[in-house]
Order: structure tokens, then sequence, then C-alpha cells
């Protein structure tokens, strides 16, 4: 879902976070994927042992979203299945911190 709206969006957005996920029907949402998402950083953090996303899904969708102009902080956590882990949760909160400026 991050991505089917994320691409899509017309607004300006601070980053995209996708966790084991991928992009269906790839070819229909680049095509409509608007020049202010290229603006805007992904994380993309993958198990490769993912068991219902499988992680080769997550490489092609950052494959697609590179060779389409995005910028995409993608990272292979070894052994995790479709869940998350210490090291996914502090690599996303980095992510996060550039994304979002300090409150003043």
């Amino acid at each position: 879902m991050t991505l089917f709206t994320g691409l899509q969006s017309e607004l300006q957005l601070a980053g995209l976070a996708v966790l084991s996920g991928y992009l269906p029907m790839r070819e229909r949402i680049m095509n409509r994927a608007t020049d202010a998402s290229k603006k805007v950083p992904v994380f993309h953090g993958h198990g490769t042992a993912d068991e219902v996303v499988l992680f080769q899904y997550g490489e092609m969708t950052r494959n697609t979203l590179q060779k389409s102009g995005h910028s995409v902080d993608f990272h292979a956590y070894n052994h995790m299945g479709h869940s998350t882990c210490d090291d996914e949760i502090r690599d996303l909160q980095t992510f996060l911190s550039t994304c979002i400026p300090e409150s003043t």
C-alpha cells in the first residue's frame, strides 16, 4: 500500500517505508508515478528468508524503482522471514531521522 499510494501522490512526502513489501502491477503503477514521487526517498527492508513475500520480489521492486529514478535505500536481512528484527528497526529509525526534521 505504501508504494501504491506514495508513488501516485502529487504531495511532497517526507519518505516512504516499505517493510517486506513489493510492487504488484509494476508497469501499471510506474506509468502512474508522479514526478513528485521521484523526489521522495524510499526505505525498503526485506528478509532473505521471507516465505510470504519472496525476497526476489523485493529485489525486483528495488530494481524497478531505481530504473525509474527513485532513490531506494534497500536493506536485506539474512535469515529473516516475513517479520522484523532489531537491525531493521534501527535502520528504519535512521532513515526516518533523515526524512523527518527535528521539531523546533
